[in-house]
């Protein structure tokens, strides 16, 4: 693994950690936030082939207003790790977009988009933050290079005062696919 990627990797999860523990003060210090739980997960360097991680699903979250809740109250959000593509916006680059669509809007979500090139992390988008909608976008992209490339994602959402549990997350990777450049 070249010192590139593990630098990019240990930084990724620098920011991670001072963005949680900024997170955990303000919500013990009776502050209010606007924005999306940050996702503890940074991309994995290293994905070996056939392991379970290469394998994981990305798992979608659900959340209800404490009380007397109806089934149409509760507000599901879906992940979706697309394909890695050859990109048709940039030519010569590969690309994977990943989604999180909500049935209702939520105060705030975050996404964050990685590939894979073999196994290896390539490319980590960081993170992406929306505010007030059902629906967040993000990609990661790079140089085309012939080879395996697979697509992972994760996502924390912030829910709307009252629903329990207030918040959701999750990560995961999506499938292999093959490209030729």
């Amino acid at each position: 693994m070249n010192t590139r990627v593990k630098v990019a990797a240990r930084v990724f999860g620098a920011l991670a950690a001072i963005s949680m523990l900024a997170v955990g003060t303000a919500a013990t210090s009776g502050a209010t936030t606007s924005v999306a739980p940050t996702t503890a997960s940074v991309a994995p360097v290293a994905v070996a082939p056939g392991s379970p991680a290469a394998f994981n699903q990305v798992m979608a979250v659900k959340s209800r207003p404490g009380g007397r809740a109806t089934a149409a109250d509760t507000i599901v959000c879906t992940p979706t790790v697309q394909n890695p593509h050859k990109s048709t916006h940039v030519p010569g680059t590969v690309n994977v977009v990943v989604t999180l669509s909500c049935t209702q809007p939520v105060p705030g979500i975050n996404i964050r988009a990685a590939l894979y090139l073999n196994g290896l992390l390539v490319k980590d988008s960081g993170q992406k933050t929306v505010n007030n909608s059902a629906f967040a976008q993000h990609n990661a992209a790079v140089p085309c290079q012939s080879g395996t490339y697979q697509g992972w994602m994760s996502y924390g959402v912030l829910f709307p005062p009252g629903y329990v549990p207030p918040t959701g997350a999750s990560s995961g990777f999506g499938n292999v696919v093959s490209i030729t450049c």
